[in-house]
């Protein structure tokens, strides 16, 4: 029960410490928008995957607490289990690379500097 507790508590934790830390991404340069709006989805997308992956093994860990006289099942392999945890992991490392290779191909490296001199 204490670590259900301690797991909840961290989950709270970081996310306020997040909202009120002073550390936050500096003003956008006009030509970076898509870069910054990029590394908001992920924050966004990996702060919702760690509240909901934290809060759930929280209640696991709750509901499934030791108990006298209880005995849990074991079962060594859940291939359906195993083939979507895969594929969903798969599918959104692909997304991922996507929508970050559509970002990256529109940037423009500036033009090198001319080889004149300014003379004197």
């Amino acid at each position: 029960m204490a670590i259900a507790i301690a797991i909840v508590i961290i989950v709270v934790a970081s996310v306020l410490f997040h909202f009120v830390s002073p550390w936050w991404a500096t003003p956008l340069a006009s030509n970076w928008k898509q870069m910054d709006d990029t590394l908001t989805i992920t924050l966004v997308i990996t702060g919702i995957f760690f509240i909901v992956i934290n809060l759930f093994i929280a209640y696991i860990v709750w509901r499934y607490r030791h108990r006298e006289g209880a005995r849990a099942a074991y079962q060594p392999e859940n291939s359906k289990l195993e083939l979507w945890l895969i594929a969903g992991t798969t599918l959104g490392i692909a997304w991922a690379s996507r929508w970050n290779r559509s970002v990256c191909s529109g940037w423009k490296t500036p033009r090198p500097p001319s080889s004149r001199r300014a003379s004197g």
